[in-house]
């Protein structure tokens, strides 16, 4: 019996868009994670059960003693998770599959890639559409549906462990013994491509509100989309119409602003560095 409404501790839900899976939404062993979202879609609600892999994990996914069941000969038997980085509470998603038969499209997609390790982040508006198994790793394909912004999801990262009430135990816990210490998925990374010479590009998405403004440009509070890290990003903005000598001025004067910036936060780490010791 699915939910009329997501449940209030899910994050995010898993709507399909292709048949197989609306199958894997429909299997008898998903039933508890089934709910209806606001356009009649029955999805795979994430977030609001415990998962049997330990409490650093909202969902595994594959056909195997996985989370969520997911039926496929091209699927593995743990074929991806949903996890948080313990740092900044970001929600990850890790390509636990031995073929690397999971991939992220869709809005501002972040693809899993040669020379990068198995994980990216997923948020609002960032990496929206799972696909899995089959040669264009699209056998199974869902699309993300987020229920907070990307600030209010990791919030509640945060505090999930102090929720004592509507927290769901997974329903087929009983089946398997949990060791919290040795608990499926581990920390480790999953292993990457050998990297060619070229030097990879930094992958970000912003979060929430402005943080300041400049002279060259703006401040936005952001997050690494292979690390889960929060950073500060400042885009800069180039001057509308100019001649090609105030081109030139800007760049110059723009230049030395950040060669100033980055001499004073160098010094900003040193110093807090030297105050731990």
């Amino acid at each position: 019996m699915s939910r009329p409404h997501p449940h209030p501790l899910a994050l995010f839900s898993l709507a399909p868009i292709n048949k197989r899976a609306e199958e894997a939404v429909a299997h008898p062993e998903n039933g508890p994670f089934v709910s209806r979202l606001d356009d009649g879609t029955l999805a795979l609600d994430i977030g609001h059960i415990r998962s049997k892999s330990g409490n650093t994990t909202f969902a595994t996914l594959g056909r195997g003693d996985a989370d969520i069941f997911v039926e496929g000969s091209s699927i593995a038997k743990i074929q991806c998770s949903f996890e948080i980085d313990v740092d900044t509470n970001a929600i990850m998603l890790y390509d636990r599959s031995h073929g690397q038969t999971t991939q992220v499209s869709g809005e501002n997609a972040t693809p899993f890639d040669y020379g990068r390790l198995r994980k990216v982040v997923v948020q609002e508006q960032l990496d929206t559409i799972l696909g899995m198994g089959g040669q264009g790793r699209n056998l199974v394909q869902f699309r993300l549906e987020w229920h907070h912004d990307p600030d209010v999801a990791m919030e509640k990262v945060k505090n999930r462990e102090g929720i004592t009430s509507g927290y769901e135990e997974h329903p087929r816990l009983a089946r398997t013994v949990i060791d919290e210490d040795t608990a499926l998925p581990s920390r480790r990374e999953t292993r990457i491509h050998t990297p060619g010479p070229q030097q990879l590009k930094m992958r970000y998405a912003t979060i929430g509100d402005r943080l300041g403004a400049g002279q060259f440009g703006e401040v936005f509070k952001a997050i690494d989309a292979d690390s889960g890290k929060l950073m500060a990003v400042k885009i800069l903005k180039q001057p509308g119409r100019a001649t090609q000598k105030q081109q030139e001025e800007w760049r110059q004067a723009m230049n030395h602003t950040l060669k100033r910036e980055v001499e004073i936060l160098a010094k900003l780490s040193h110093v807090s560095k030297t105050s731990k010791a």
